[in-house]
């Protein structure tokens, strides 16, 4: 039980629900059971804003759509989400584009706050100032390596069923709506799975290392 509460209707919040038993064949086919096994590793959060994009996505007939995430200032809580939808691969490449060059951005002005709110709160100045704050982990890192992994599972998935190959521009939009994976990102991986002799990229030319867009990407088989 939380013994606080930033809901303004309520003192302290519990959720009593934790899983369930199967009990009988009717179990078989629940809905519920599948739910949580696509979001196996997700928030709450962060599994209903996939249901949001996915519910966009077939509404508006659109073929790619994704999000960024934007913390509170002096919390690292969700403030609110930017939901992007777009037809077209480019879109997602500059959304994610402004999001890589962002995020630092984001983070220094966060540390900022936070070192504001606690010499507020404390009365007492860093002898570094506000540069103390920079020190250590970001605060998006542990969230990146989660969507790194997704990320690079969506990246072999999509290998595994082009048997024929996929274009790079076509595998960059479906790879980078999964949220902080960068195309600089989906090329290591290309490279790294090229040299392990797992890829083939036929018309790639003798002096280019990475992929680019029209380059045909399949796993060898």
């Amino acid at each position: 039980m939380a013994q606080t509460s930033t809901i303004e209707w309520t003192n302290a919040t519990w959720n009593p629900v934790t899983g369930c038993s199967k009990i009988s064949a009717g179990c078989d086919n629940c809905y519920a059971e599948r739910f949580s096994e696509r979001f196996r590793g997700v928030s709450r959060e962060g599994a209903a804003i996939e249901v949001y994009i996915s519910r966009l996505k077939k509404a508006g007939n659109f073929k790619y759509v994704t999000f960024t995430r934007i913390l509170k200032p002096i919390s690292d809580r969700s403030y609110f989400y930017l939901i992007y939808a777009t037809q077209h691969w480019k879109g997602i490449q500059e959304f994610r584009g402004v999001e890589k060059k962002a995020i630092d951005a984001q983070e220094q002005i966060r540390n900022a706050a936070k070192y504001s709110a606690g010499v507020a709160r404390t009365g007492q100045e860093s002898l570094f100032g506000a540069a103390v704050m920079d020190i250590g982990a970001k605060s998006y890192e542990a969230e990146r390596e989660l969507q790194l992994e997704r990320g690079h599972s969506k990246f072999l998935k999509i290998l595994a069923e082009s048997l024929s190959g996929i274009k790079y521009e076509d595998l960059l939009g479906e790879v980078l709506q999964t949220s902080l994976v960068w195309e600089s990102d989906l090329k290591d991986w290309v490279i790294e799975h090229k040299k392990a002799g797992k890829l083939l990229m036929p018309d790639l030319g003798a002096n280019q290392r990475v992929p680019s867009k029209g380059n045909i990407i399949k796993l060898k088989i």
